[in-house]
């Protein structure tokens, strides 16, 4: 379903010309990633709100965002 929404938008984009159609691929891509990215942290704000910890989870993704833009994301790992 992100994959599919990920290609929408980006041949949206494309449409307007404000990204060069020989990329498709890899805009594709990276709209995916940002697309689930977006989706975790949405979830993640959502849980934190609804169980009372939004100052703990500030703190987690203080602490893990800077450990996951250096060592890489789920896609590192085989994620896919």
């Amino acid at each position: 379903m992100i994959t599919q929404v990920s290609k929408k938008v980006t041949s949206r984009f494309i449409m307007l010309g404000i990204i060069p159609e020989d990329g498709f691929e890899v805009y594709a891509y990276s709209f995916e990633i940002l697309i689930s990215s977006l989706i975790s942290f949405l979830a993640l704000s959502v849980a934190a709100i609804l169980s009372g910890t939004v100052y703990y989870t500030a703190l987690y993704l203080v602490g893990f965002m800077p450990i996951r833009l250096s060592a890489g994301g789920f896609h590192a790992c085989g994620g896919r």
